[in-house]
């Protein structure tokens, strides 16, 4: 009951942008080339197809919505530095495509050094760097892209606080829809959050440590799962739990036509850096992603099981 309580407490705190009046940072690396190889892609996607099917017991609902131009997918993030609703989308992505529509995914400094020598595999998988240069390498090529904007302060956010979507409070996502008039394609999970147990994110321990100005990592969680049972620690990777994943993908948003619609004009490129218009954007998109995320939720019995 208690638990509950705290639970529901959670849920009803109103997440603020955070970089909405924050100028973009500028990363000192070139963009990364993009690679994308359909044959390991394809491979990949078999092998991992019955174990997302049988051991997560993964859905993905809404595929149809997808639409056939780019869009940018927003997810939430859960399951720490292995994030199986990720993978559980991008299969189905590459499935309902053939493996001939890339997909790029935006990942961690930090998960791209986990994997070391295998890095390069990842990035024929379609992963790049996660930084404004890539990002829009990414879309001037005219692919989609997947963006986890809560990073790692939601993927390690507390067990009791899954049921909130924060999106980090970022809204570089928002400017880049808006400048390319580019539709956000929202896509929400629960499960992967069950596969471990953050029990504390350890903001404060990061910032003391260093982490967050090194990794741009501001988490060092205390985490609880298989297989060390209660570690410290953001990059030790864990044998995740069965947890039944299910994903919802929402209707397109077409920010920059709504926008259009509501001011009767063409909105002029001031108007569209302006914090308060990107902070009424950004909610916009977390609330209809809450929303679905409250829908998912009523539906689960039980932690793990579903």
């Amino acid at each position: 009951m208690q638990a509950h309580r705290r639970d529901k407490q959670v849920r009803q705190r109103a997440p603020t942008p955070v970089d909405a009046d924050a100028p973009p940072r500028q990363s000192t690396r070139p963009p990364q080339e993009l690679l994308f190889d359909p044959v390991l892609v394809r491979k990949v996607e078999r092998a991992l197809r019955p174990i997302l099917r049988h051991y997560f017991r993964g859905e993905v609902r809404g595929l149809e919505r997808i639409p056939s131009r780019q869009t940018i997918i927003i997810a939430n993030h859960d399951g720490g530095m292995l994030p199986v609703d990720g993978m559980l989308f991008g299969a189905e992505w590459h499935r309902l495509h053939a493996c001939q529509r890339p997909l790029h995914i935006l990942v961690h400094d930090m998960v791209m050094a986990l994997f070391g020598p295998w890095r390069n595999g990842l990035r024929r998988l379609g992963c790049v760097l996660a930084d404004r240069q890539n990002l829009d390498a990414v879309l001037d090529a005219g692919h989609s892209v997947l963006i986890y904007p809560g990073g790692s302060r939601e993927t390690f956010r507390s067990f009791f606080e899954r049921k909130t979507i924060t999106l980090g409070g970022r809204t570089g996502f928002v400017r880049h829809a808006l400048r390319r008039r580019v539709p956000i394609t929202p896509v929400v999970s629960v499960g992967a959050h069950e596969t471990f147990f953050v029990l504390w994110r350890g903001a404060w321990l990061a910032d003391r440590l260093g982490i967050t100005r090194r990794f741009r990592a501001d988490v060092f969680p205390i985490v609880a799962g298989l297989p060390f049972g209660i570690w410290l620690g953001a990059g030790i990777p864990h044998l995740p739990l069965p947890a039944k994943i299910t994903m919802q993908v929402l209707p397109p948003i077409d920010l920059h036509a709504e926008v259009t619609a509501q001011l009767g004009r063409e909105p002029c490129a001031a108007e569209l850096s302006h914090p308060e218009l990107l902070r009424m954007c950004f909610e916009r998109v977390r609330s209809a992603m809450q929303r679905e995320l409250d829908r998912l939720y009523a539906e689960r019995k039980f932690p793990i099981l579903g």
